[in-house]
Order: structure tokens, then C-alpha cells, then sequence
């Protein structure tokens, strides 16, 4: 597969790849799930439509890609991928408007020598945040124009930075802050675009997600010995309340993820044999169980139409499956010899 260095295409050109990005996209359509297929070292970018028809591949390279994250507009998808020797960052396009994948472009974002994770989308397409370590093995939050390709480093701290979340409006981006002894500070927020800095919770916490909405956020604590999910109002000027536990279980749950309304959380939990898929109420209250089998659920993500697509194990591997919350329904997406894996809706 073809692939450009950002770093040695000048401005104009840019600003033409830009464009193309917009008008071309690599879907017309967002009726499509990306994950990760193939075995680690191996992995392939692929799409496939939630009734499991159209599988494709559309990043199909020698080396290791992994890690895709669609676009707002699911036109776009950035990515992990090994192939200079690192893990760097990448974004794929299509200059075909038909969705000729033959002709398909990475363009690479990032060139640091060092390997980048956690690379996720502003919700207006423009920018990218991701996490790349420092010579000491601190990890640090930087963002990327995509017009200008200059990363801009968000925090300047010697702690370590994890688990970025950019919230819907584009002005904040919530973070983790780890110490030296590898625990988290607490959950904090930073505008890119200007100084502040606000810390919105003091107590072991991990994984923020902003609710579709932009009013709350939701994320996984420590503060009670084991994991559970807790929210908190966030308000357009960065102020917070509370943070509110909605599991309140002594099991651990973890993997929150909102449902486009803001209404509900799905979230996995150990409290029965094995991982399952549960969901909650903002409200808290009990949580209605979603799957229950002997399997290990994980890489949980909400789509459309009150649906969720998760990995499972059958056999070993994993698969993809798409659940309806409406019916009930479970579907098994992907059957093969492969991995697949890290899925985005």
C-alpha cells in the first residue's frame, strides 16, 4: 500500500489532501464498523456493515496496523501502524469518490522515533490527540492540526498523561494523570486552544468518555477498592459537580460507553462468571445484564439504533458480534481464522 510522509509535502499540498479528505472521504456511508484483523504484528485495517455483509479490507499493509478510529463523519480513519520501524500515527484517505481502495492513500501525522498510542479525533475532523513518551518513559498528550501537521504538546508536567477524550464541542480534552508509582491523580481537563486547566476529580480514576451531549463525564474508579463507573456534570465554563457512583456493585465494571441520547451506560463487569456486557441508567440504579455466558466480553463500542458491538472469544479468537438493546438480538459479525479486534462504530 501506498503511503506519503507528511513531513515532505509542502503546505499547498496539504491544503489539496485536506480537501480531498472532505470531499472524497474513505465511506460515503456510515453504516460501517472498522476494527483490527489479524494477529498482533500482523494486523490489517478492515470495515465490515453491522449485518455482517461488505467485509473489506482498506488498510491492507506488511507491517503491523492496529488501532482504528473513525472520523466523526466516519469518512476517515487514523490509525497505529508500525511500518517505519515505530508506532506512529497515520490517517487513510480514498482520491476515488467510487471507494476504490486500490487507490488508497496513509498519510502519515506523526515522525517521533518513538511509539505513539491512544490516537483519537476532534469531533470537527481537523485535529488529532494521541499519546508519545518522553526519554524517561513518561507519556505525554500532544495534539496535531492536520493542516499544519505541528504537534503541539497539551500539558507540560513530569507526570505521565493517559486516556484522552475530546469532549463534543471540540474545547476541552479530558485526561488521566498517572505519578511516579504508576496510579492516577485523578481526571483532569485542558483547552487546547487556550490555558486552562482544570481538575475535575482527586482520587484514582481512569478512562473518561464524554457523554454524546457534552454536559457529563463518565469514567472508572478506584476510590472504592475495586472499579466501578462513576459521572459528573461538567458545564460549558469547565465547572463539575459531584461525581455520582450509577454501578455502586462489588464486582468490578469498567469499559464505559454512552448511548447516543446521553440517557444510558454500557459498561463490562465481572460480577457474574466471566465479563459481561451490562447497562445503566445516568440515574444509577440496577443494571440490566446484556450478555451472560461463559465468554470474556470486551472492546465494547455504542452505534447507532440503540445497538453495541463488542468482541468475544468463541474458539480462542476473538470476533465481532453486534447486539440489539431494543430486541435483544445478538449477531456474530466475523468468523475466521483471525483475530478481530478493537472495534469503532
Amino acid at each position: 500500500m501506498k503511503y506519503l510522509n507528511f513531513r515532505n509535502i509542502n503546505l499547498l499540498a496539504l491544503s489539496v489532501f485536506a480537501l480531498l479528505a472532505t470531499a472524497c472521504g474513505i465511506l460515503n456511508d456510515p453504516g460501517f464498523i472498522v476494527f483490527s484483523t489479524g494477529d498482533k504484528g500482523d494486523r490489517d485495517i478492515a470495515i465490515i456493515r453491522p449485518d455482517g455483509t461488505e467485509f473489506q479490507i482498506v488498510v491492507g499493509h506488511d507491517a503491523d496496523d492496529f488501532a482504528p478510529v473513525w472520523s466523526s463523519d466516519s469518512r476517515r480513519i487514523a490509525y497505529l501502524s508500525n511500518r517505519d520501524g515505530n508506532v506512529e500515527v497515520y490517517v487513510t484517505l480514498t482520491i476515488d469518490s467510487t471507494g476504490d481502495y486500490e487507490n488508497e492513500l496513509s498519510l502519515r501525522v506523526t515522525n517521533t522515533g518513538v511509539d505513539e498510542t491512544e490516537v483519537i479525533w476532534s469531533p470537527d475532523g481537523t485535529r488529532l490527540a494521541y499519546i508519545s513518551p518522553d526519554d524517561l518513559g513518561n507519556h505525554h498528550l500532544y495534539w496535531v492540526d492536520l493542516d499544519s501537521l505541528r504537534p503541539n504538546r497539551l500539558i507540560f508536567d513530569k507526570y505521565s498523561e493517559i486516556d484522552p477524550a475530546w469532549d463534543p464541542t471540540g474545547e476541552w480534552i479530558a485526561f488521566s494523570v498517572l505519578h511516579s508509582d504508576g496510579l492516577s491523580s485523578g481526571i483532569f481537563m485542558r483547552n487546547p486552544g487556550g490555558v486552562n486547566s482544570i481538575q475535575v476529580t482527586q482520587t484514582e480514576d481512569y478512562s473518561p468518555v464524554w457523554s454524546p451531549d457534552g454536559e457529563k463525564l463518565a469514567f472508572v474508579s478506584r476510590r472504592d477498592k475495586n472499579e466501578e463507573i462513576y459521572i459528573v456534570n461538567v458545564g460549558t465554563d469547565g465547572s463539575f459537580s459531584q461525581a455520582i457512583n450509577i454501578t455502586n456493585n462489588p464486582a468490578n465494571d469498567w469499559s464505559p460507553s454512552w448511548s447516543p441520547d446521553s440517557k444510558n451506560v454500557a459498561f463490562i463487569s465481572d460480577r457474574g462468571e466471566s465479563p459481561d456486557i451490562f447497562i445503566v441508567s445516568v440515574g444509577g440504579g440496577e443494571a440490566t445484564p446484556l450478555t451472560s455466558n461463559s465468554l470474556n466480553e470486551s472492546n465494547l463500542s455504542y452505534g447507532p439504533s440503540n445497538s453495541l458491538v463488542f468482541n468475544s472469544d468463541p474458539n480462542d479468537r476473538l470476533d465481532l458480534f453486534v447486539l440489539s438493546i431494543d430486541s435483544m438480538e445478538q449477531k456474530r459479525l466475523t468468523k475466521n481464522n483471525a483475530n478481530n479486534s478493537q472495534p469503532d462504530w
